[in-house]
């Protein structure tokens, strides 16, 4: 990709806002459809970050300093993203 450490932290943040997005929609159109659904669809959204993650490091060629600037912020923004969408749906998390 390229050897600028901020450019690595700048896309890891986008294709992070990305799958989180997308994975934001997919729990949100789950959740009222019941647990075995929902649980199938956070299943897949896990196996679908995972193989992206996997790719973003092939294609970084596994410099471990780009994959550390890219691979971070892209776990830390998903995951927020995902919180984000649950908090109304789960009882105690505030």
């Amino acid at each position: 990709m390229t050897e600028s450490n901020f450019v690595c932290l700048l896309a890891g943040i986008a294709f992070g806002l990305f799958n989180g997005f997308i994975s934001r929609l997919i729990l949100k159109k789950a959740m009222p459809a019941g647990n075995t659904v929902f649980f199938a669809a956070w299943g897949g959204g896990i196996l679908y970050r995972l193989v992206f993650l996997l790719a973003s490091v092939a294609f970084l060629g596994g410099n471990v300093k780009n994959v550390l600037f890219f691979a971070l912020p892209m776990i830390a923004v998903q995951e927020t993203c995902l919180v984000f969408a649950l908090k109304a749906k789960i009882p105690g998390l505030k």
